[in-house]
């Protein structure tokens, strides 16, 4: 005779037994049915609202470029120019003014509104997709979001969210992204949008190494093309018109540029005026890692700082470098990259060191060949 207590126990495991088969198969519908290439939305992110101004309160002009020192100001006033000046921000004017635009491996976006009035909308965009800034700078024209990862493959049920929530660590891919977008002002009326990829991935403890270790992934281009029309979408493009562009876009690219020998050090060929030069450029160091200090268009100089990272990428963890016996390195480097115009259709890039003098060294092949990379 089978004891109670043992009866009892069997009818509790076929009842959790049943339970989990019922959650995997909903979590496998939902996958199914789930269309979402992106989400990295979450608990916290989700938190994340636009502060709204009352519409009782006036606001105030910024731009003071062309008020005589010395005069007396008021609110009022300048409230007033600023209703009349302001145009909305949130929403195409009108559907033709935003196109997807192609060079070599390279896309981006071509508005036909003002960088004020596009930054608004952008910025907003980025918030709604589930990502919080870091770094935001309407002067420079740059946002980038903190490391965030897609849930996309991740059920979004009520079964996948309690799951998650409990598990969350088990479920966890382990990789993260971030994205950074770049605003380059065409004229007053034109403003060129580019999204940059970053990705890492969480490697965890190793018999070699007990602490966590990230390493560096690849920019993902689908990922950037994903953002890249949905955010075309958002500034008042169509959906036809969006699939058009995009079905556009396909086809092998042209290369445009090559590594140009000198005799002690190298130096980037590019087939394009410097105008074009300047902004690839400087998308091409948002998605090879680099920080830009600063950057003096007119004299056709990006200040950069660079890390050479081993050959496979990986970056030890907080808590291992704190308790690592093994010698630092000497940490980022900082270097210039000097644009210069040889004609209307060709731009040199030579890599440079503080001084100003073209850089021989190991790490200033490898810069150059980063770039290469992403400039081809």
């Amino acid at each position: 005779m089978i004891h109670p207590f043992i009866r009892t126990l069997q009818k509790k495991i076929a009842t959790w037994l049943a339970l989990t088969c019922l959650v995997s198969l909903l979590g496998a519908c939902s996958s199914v049915f789930n269309s979402e290439k992106v989400n990295y939305k979450s608990q916290a992110s989700a938190l994340v609202v636009s502060l709204e101004i009352p519409p009782d309160l006036t606001q105030l002009n910024k731009d003071t470029r062309y008020r005589i020192p010395g005069e007396q100001v008021s609110a009022n006033a300048m409230g007033m120019n600023t209703v009349a000046n302001t145009a909305p921000s949130i929403g195409a004017t009108k559907t033709s003014d935003v196109s997807l635009s192609r060079l070599g491996n390279q896309r981006w976006l071509l508005v036909q509104r003002s960088p004020e009035d596009v930054w608004p909308a952008v910025k907003q965009f980025w918030l709604d997709n589930g990502f919080v800034f870091v770094k935001e700078d309407d002067k420079l024209g740059f946002l980038e979001t903190d490391w965030a990862e897609n849930k996309s493959n991740a059920s979004q049920d009520f079964f996948g969210k309690t799951l998650s929530r409990f598990l969350g660590s088990v479920m966890s891919s382990g990789i993260k992204d971030k994205f950074i977008t770049r605003f380059e002002a065409v004229n007053n009326q034109q403003v060129e949008i580019f999204i940059s990829h970053r990705s890492i991935e969480d490697l965890g403890p190793s018999s070699s190494n007990p602490l966590s270790s990230y390493k560096s992934k690849a920019a993902d281009p689908e990922l950037e093309n994903e953002f890249l029309t949905r955010l075309m979408q958002r500034l008042g493009a169509s959906e036809t018109q969006v699939a058009e562009a995009s079905k556009a876009m396909t086809g092998p690219a042209q290369a445009k540029a090559s590594l140009d020998n000198q005799d002690k050090f190298s130096r980037i060929a590019y087939q394009e005026g410097f105008d074009t030069a300047w902004r690839r450029v400087g998308v091409a160091l948002d998605r090879s890692g680099f920080t830009v200090e600063d950057r003096d268009r007119k004299a056709g100089l990006y200040y950069v700082r660079f890390v050479d990272r081993s050959s496979d990428g990986n970056e030890p963890g907080f808590f291992s470098r704190l308790f690592s016996s093994t010698p630092k390195d000497e940490g980022p480097q900082r270097y210039r990259l000097k644009l210069e115009a040889k004609n209307d259709a060709q731009t040199f890039i030579v890599i440079q060191n503080t001084s100003g003098q073209a850089d021989a060294s190991k790490a200033g092949a490898k810069i150059a060949q980063l770039l290469l990379d992403e400039l081809k």
